[in-house]
């Protein structure tokens, strides 16, 4: 699919906004990407269209529990599969959020992880 169908497929809109369709494009490219853009200019977008432009896991780190949970919420109401990892979660929780995204069963999709979160639990704590 191109970037347009999959905007127009999961957001209904026909065409980017501003400089979102250069942002991706940049990141669909391979390059790092600095994307500055105002409150309410579509940032999300930016990085959730290239991500489902291909196979596997796009890794979202953010700092904000609540941010990630509109995200995931967002993403969900789209049909997009989505999950976040926070604080508040059980360890049972944690480790079946994990082994999904291990497993095939959310291949094209996001996984939402505070930076603190990757800090505290590394991959050699994992299934201790």
């Amino acid at each position: 699919m191109t970037y347009k169908e999959i905007l127009k497929q999961y957001w209904g809109y026909d065409d980017f906004r501003g400089i979102q369709k250069e942002i991706i494009e940049s990141i669909g490219n391979g390059h790092d990407t600095l994307g500055l853009m105002p409150t309410g200019g579509g940032k999300s977008i930016t990085f959730q269209v290239p991500a489902l432009a291909q196979p596997g896991l796009c890794l979202v780190i953010t700092p904000l529990i609540a941010l990630m949970k509109d995200q995931v919420r967002n993403l969900r109401d789209r049909g997009i599969k989505a999950l976040a990892v926070y604080s508040g979660m059980t360890r049972e929780e944690i480790i079946v959020a994990l082994e999904n995204c291990a497993s095939s069963a959310i291949t094209n999709s996001f996984i939402f992880l505070r930076k603190g979160w990757i800090l505290k639990y590394s991959v050699a704590n994992y299934g201790t």
